[in-house]
């Protein structure tokens, strides 16, 4: 095969915790084998009925659909193989089956589930669950260990349930019904957790499917006044960044998603090169902490209760440095570099143990040892230790040495080269904390002016295009190809994924030639040609997002670009930003479009509405949501105050009462919110009736009065209004979609 190979990974959400992994391991594989790689970010695919039974995912339905034709792309004759990388694809629904049935001319291969006929790529479940287990049995004498499954269909979760019976089997402990609990591995299955818990009083430990269900479980635990890791255990699985900073720490089956998405590119080659393959696993390693009831610093503290203490106490040197490592490490070893960083703290640590419990001449001054250890931490092993625990031995050590070195000048030097040591390590923990502030004002800053630059943007869809294309700059892209369908495309939720056949190649961008518009007589693309078409022969790099534009219900094209790791985030809300601006560009030309204009009436004669939203200066939901969140992350962050005012589904209204009626109502909505507010406030038309908006309180007292003031002033709008005012003190774990949820559903007792 002479020209480059082409791979699509059709995941759900490039942010997530597992999906982002992934992406960043097949870009790396990508890169090393000379691959196009096209990530293609596609919403969950869940039946009706799903919908209809799991409320907590109801709102992303909207979303989902419209991403959802994403998909077509994937079947275009040029992508050779492609990756399946979300479980929901694969779950043996009708739409999984008509999934597959439109990729049916495709080399697949699937990523941590399986499909019956394809080839698949998965961790090793069943060995991850069985070392839990089997540690809670052999080292925590446990025998009433329940099992929190997840959901019913998807082969992560059976695996996982087969080997917890399979293990408990082994151990001739019996396995009931009631043991077993099934969630939807998430951290929302709160009520699932709390059946499964007040099913079993008398459990020892519970053994959850992954990190984010055992959040479900310490939460219920906490109610209960249970104390995890002491009155029962509990056990996660794919060391979720969050897992090591619980409390108590949670243990878990390690899984790396880059191995996966790495390998799952690596076999996807050589598929390509006509290999062919069943099933290949990823290993994964068992992480014992402190909510399994591992504790190492236990055998730290035998050293105070020594009874041979003293000036010629003898400390097996390696064993004590290897014990305070395995306390104070909390790095995983799966790659050369973690080795290298825990061999290095290693020997740091031996060297200080040496100098102040060894019997051996000092070879090491403590200025040596000084300078070594801040090499070592400066050097990456910050990311691979605990301080607080380094603290907490350190304090143990000097307590220790204290009893067996009467000297004044011994004890003031090591109590010196630890403080020194200690003071280092603040020092780094400062610094990048400061660092990480500073990338997230960057990307808010870059955000902003982006968002800036599109939305005063004037003149005509061609001039539009190539703006959008420059402005992407801000953003760190060095590589954009902006297409547009011939004409929007309507997408109903149910509807096939299919997208037009033509498109149009309105602007690229490469490192080389600046932003480029495409002459309008080489604009016609046919969609094959999106991964291969004359102007991007040679000059795409290895790994491209496909962003979809789309506005309500109308498909408008795609982003086709390279998104920095650091910025990856973003760049869906980017998409965002970038339809509404596409919208309003085609929106200008659409008097000269009779043909548009009909298809428009056919779907609503109540245009009116929009435009007087849009006058009054309400945001729609998701660019009310973009700014809302900007403000959040404001350095003077004070009191948050959310207030909805419920007017009713608009278009009941307009049948009722009349266009001039629903016009008021609009209009007494944005002089509430305009009135009430004197401090900075974003304003939004969250759909069926609900106007909300968010600002920044600075005075707590505030709210009351405001309050107040909200329920006098919504007594004249007509028809009766219900309203209701929120205010939340910030923290880091709250974003906008939970601070509207709760009083939009105290308002209509959902």
């Amino acid at each position: 095969m002479n020209r480059k190979k082409n791979i699509a990974i059709i995941i759900e959400q490039l942010d997530n915790f597992f999906y982002g992994p992934i992406t960043t391991g097949a870009k790396m594989a990508a890169e090393e084998l000379g691959i196009n790689l096209l990530i293609i970010e596609s919403g969950r695919v869940f039946t009706k009925e799903y919908y209809s039974k799991e409320k907590r995912y109801r709102d992303r339905m909207h979303v989902d659909f419209q991403r959802n034709p994403l998909i077509s792309y994937a079947a275009m004759d040029c992508i050779d193989l492609v990756i399946i990388g979300s479980g929901y694809f694969c779950n043996g629904s009708e739409v999984s089956r008509k999934l597959m049935a439109r990729l049916a001319d495709k080399k697949k291969l699937v990523v941590a589930d399986t499909f019956p006929g394809i080839p698949s790529i998965q961790y090793d479940n069943s060995k991850g669950i069985k070392d839990a287990v089997r540690y809670l049995i052999e080292e925590q004498n446990c025998k009433n260990i329940l099992m929190f499954s997840g959901p019913e269909g998807n082969t992560d979760a059976e695996e996982r349930l087969t080997a917890y019976r399979e293990i408990m089997q082994e151990f001739a402990l019996e396995v009931e019904d009631n043991m077993i609990g099934c969630g939807d591995f998430s951290s929302g299955c709160i009520e699932e957790a709390r059946l499964l818990l007040e099913r079993n009083p008398s459990a020892d430990a519970v053994v959850c499917a992954n990190d984010a269900m055992a959040q479900a479980v310490y939460r219920v635990l906490d109610e209960m006044d249970k104390v995890v890791g002491k009155d029962i255990y509990v056990t996660g699985f794919d060391n979720h960044p969050d897992s090591a900073h619980m409390e108590p720490q949670l243990a878990t089956v390690y899984a790396d998603a880059v191995t996966l998405g790495y390998e799952a590119v690596i076999v996807g080659s050589r598929m390509i090169d006509g290999e062919e393959f069943e099933r290949e696993r990823v290993d994964t390693q068992f992480i014992p902490r402190a909510s399994c009831g591992h504790e190492p610093y236990r055998d730290l503290l035998r050293l105070e209760k020594r009874k041979d203490i003293g000036v010629n106490s003898y400390f097996d040197i390696n064993g004590l440095s290897e014990l305070i490592v395995s306390y104070i490490f909390t790095g995983i070893l799966h790659d050369y570099q973690s080795e290298c960083q825990k061999k290095l703290i290693e020997d740091s640590i031996q060297r200080i143990v040496a100098r102040y419990f060894g019997n051996v001449v000092k070879r090491n001054t403590s200025e040596d040892i000084y300078t070594e250890v801040a090499n070592v931490i400066e050097r990456g092993g910050l990311e691979y230790i605990e301080p607080s625990r380094l603290f907490r031995v350190f304090d143990l050590l000097y307590k220790v040495y204290c009893a067996r070195d009467l000297t004044m000048t011994g004890r003031t030097e090591m109590e010196l080269l630890l403080s020194r040591i200690k003071k280092k390590v603040v020092e780094l923990l400062t610094h990048k904390a400061e660092n990480v502030r500073k990338v997230d004002w960057d990307v808010n800053r870059r955000m902003t002016s982006f968002c800036i630059a599109l939305m005063e943007m004037k003149g005509s869809i061609e001039k539009g295009c190539y703006r959008i294309i420059e402005a992407l700059e801000k953003l760190d892209v060095m590589s954009a190809y902006l297409y547009l369908y011939d004409e929007p495309v309507k997408n109903k939720y149910g509807d096939e994924w299919h997208t037009p056949e033509v498109l149009y190649l309105k602007a690229y961008r490469n490192s080389e030639d600046g932003v480029v518009s495409v002459p309008r007589s080489k604009q016609r693309i046919r969609k094959d040609e999106v991964m291969g078409n004359m102007y991007l022969t040679g000059r795409i790099p290895s790994s491209h997002e496909m962003i979809g534009l789309f506005f309500d219900t109308w498909q408008f094209g795609v982003l086709l670009l390279d998104s920095p790791d650091e910025y990856q985030s973003v760049f869906d809300t980017v998409g965002y930003y970038i339809s509404n601006v596409v919208n309003g560009m085609i929106m200008k030309t659409r008097e000269t479009n009779e043909r548009l204009i009909e298809d428009m009436r056919e779907e609503s004669d109540l245009s009116y509405i929009e435009t007087a939203k849009e006058e009054a200066g309400f945001l729609r939901r998701r660019e009310f949501i973009g700014m809302a969140e900007s403000m959040m992350l404001s350095e003077d962050i004070g009191v948050m105050a959310v207030t909805v005012l419920d007017v009713g589904p608009l278009v009941v209204m307009n049948n009722r009462y009349g266009q001039t009626v629903v016009c008021e109502a609009i209009e007494n909505c944005r002089k509430i919110f305009s009135e009430l507010y004197e401090e900075e406030c974003v304003t939004g038309y969250l759909g069926n009736g609900i106007f909300a908006s968010f600002s920044i309180i600075k005075s707590v007292d505030d709210v009351s009065k405001k309050s107040d003031r909200l329920e006098k002033m919504t007594r004249d709008i007509f028809p009766e209004t219900d309203r209701i005012m929120s205010a939340y003190r910030y923290h880091e774990d709250l974003n906008i979609n939970d601070l509207l949820y709760e009083p939009i559903e105290k308002l209509r007792n959902i």
